[in-house]
């Protein structure tokens, strides 16, 4: 059965952007897929329906793919605050100490912790065995709380977490710890867009990836490659021997992307650099922020 929406949905597509040959094919994706969901890919496809389409498809494979390497730099963070922030397994809720975090911040953390392990009471099978048989415990062991907090959670609380445990944190990765907040600030951001459906390929970014390798006449901060380039530093350390940069090539590939097609604002864009992109914006941030660990304070823009 023909729906009236959609057919005027097509017969706009044809009078504004596309000459349309497969109109089944087209109609399908509207229906299940919807025009506002292709709309943000029309206006780079040249006049080509079948290239929006391209662009649908990479783009979904493209958010899933940051979301794996999304997951990974986010249990990594959670792991790292249990295991350096509180060691001592017999201090089991040191989260809750005033001695960890900036005093002007603490009373706010102490609401929030509050209201978060009372949420979870009431919603998580987890939690709510832990205080059936624990009745006494009033607060979460360290472990369980942080494995429950969501990226935005984790964030906030490293923001208010005195210096010298942000460093111990930032550390580990070799990143100035300024740095390493606005960083996980951006990726919180970048997660949302991901785990919504947002386009991101071709997205002009509300957050910039502070980096001067990144400001400079070829790299701009909020563009995907930029946010790309953060998310395979972060994954070459954790995980060295897992390429995920190629498999974006791959995808490109596949779907017959090119880099000209992710810079919408920078057509100049050298084509011998097309098939190199990712490389030399990935290497160039690893060098500078995590092998030369003795340059990361340098990097602190002023």
């Amino acid at each position: 059965m023909k729906n009236q929406k959609i057919e005027q949905q097509l017969q706009l597509l044809k009078e504004r952007w596309f000459e349309i040959t497969d109109q089944e094919k087209i109609l399908w994706y509207l229906e299940k897929v919807g025009y506002h969901r292709l709309a943000p890919y029309f206006r780079n496809a040249n006049g080509n329906i079948d290239r929006v389409i391209s662009f649908y498809l990479f783009d979904k494979r493209l958010r899933l793919l940051s979301l794996d390497m999304l997951e990974v730099i986010e249990n990594a963070i959670k792991s790292i605050i249990i295991n350096y922030i509180f060691p001592d397994p017999k201090e089991n809720n040191r989260y809750i100490n005033s001695d960890i975090y900036i005093s002007e911040t603490y009373d706010e953390r102490i609401k929030f912790i509050k209201y978060k392990t009372a949420e979870r009471k009431v919603v998580d099978p987890i939690v709510k065995r832990f205080f059936k048989n624990n009745p006494k415990e009033k607060y979460l062991p360290d472990y369980i709380f942080f494995e429950k907090l969501t990226f935005g959670e984790i964030r906030q609380i490293f923001k208010d977490l005195k210096i010298e445990y942000k460093k111990e944190i930032s550390d580990y990765f070799w990143i100035n710890g300024f740095m390493f907040e606005d960083w996980i600030f951006a990726l919180k951001y970048f997660r949302n867009l991901c785990s919504h459906y947002e386009n991101i390929f071709n997205k002009t970014m509300t957050i910039s990836i502070r980096s001067k390798i990144i400001a400079t006449e070829l790299w701009t901060q909020n563009t995907f490659i930029a946010y790309f380039a953060l998310l395979s530093v972060f994954n070459k350390l954790l995980i060295p021997n897992f390429d995920r940069q190629n498999k974006v090539i791959e995808l490109m590939k596949k779907f017959r992307i090119s880099t000209i097609d992710i810079w919408d604002k920078q057509k100049n864009l050298p084509s011998e650099l097309e098939s190199e992109a990712w490389e030399v914006l990935v290497n160039s941030l690893y060098e500078k922020h995590i092998k030369k660990s003795n340059l990361f304070i340098n990097e602190i823009d002023q």
